[in-house]
């Protein structure tokens, strides 16, 4: 059993280059929101703003695709987290920014993920099955067919990624 608290990460350049596509269409999708909103404000207020019919007109494919451009983008940006282990549990860093404490208790499960060969080889994808956490978590889970459960999607790029796996497993062996 962890004694201490350990981190587990992926190095910068992985974490970069995972990172950027997604964070670009969420970029992309809140600009189209904004044309969304700004459109829907014209229609609104026509008087206040003075545009050109054919924005108002893009006001659903603004919404929709900025809207789809959002939800793809933060669910790509939930696979790659942080994640520390603690004796009570673990910590998992959501989108660099905001810690959620998992206890122990509430990891579900630990499997190897539900991919197509060649990529379903347990030394490499896993994935961590959760009470709780957020709802791109959960979005995960329904994509990558383990329900509605939030799940933390790992995989052999995580440094320590191993020790992770054994400190896991010797918890829920306890529990």
């Amino acid at each position: 059993m962890a004694s201490s608290i350990k981190e587990f990460k992926y190095p910068l350049w992985l974490s970069l280059l995972c990172i950027m596509p997604p964070l670009f269409v969420v970029l992309v999708g809140a600009m189209l929101l904004g044309s969304a909103i700004f459109g829907l404000l014209n229609i609104l207020f026509p008087a206040a703003f003075n545009v050109p019919p054919a924005i108002s007109q893009n006001l659903l494919g603004s919404l929709v695709g900025g809207g789809i451009g959002l939800l793809l983008g933060l669910v790509s940006l939930a696979l790659y987290t942080h994640i520390y282990t603690t004796p009570d549990g673990l910590k998992v860093k959501i989108y660099c920014v905001i810690s959620v404490f998992v206890p122990w208790q509430d990891v579900i499960e630990l499997r190897v993920c539900s991919l197509p060969p060649p990529y379903n080889d347990p030394n490499k994808w896993r994935t961590i099955q959760v009470k709780r956490l957020s709802i791109f978590h959960r979005l995960l889970g329904h994509s990558f067919g383990v329900g509605s459960k939030p799940i933390i999607v790992i995989n052999s790029g995580l440094q320590g990624y191993d020790e992770l796996i054994a400190i896991i497993e010797s918890h829920m062996s306890a529990i």
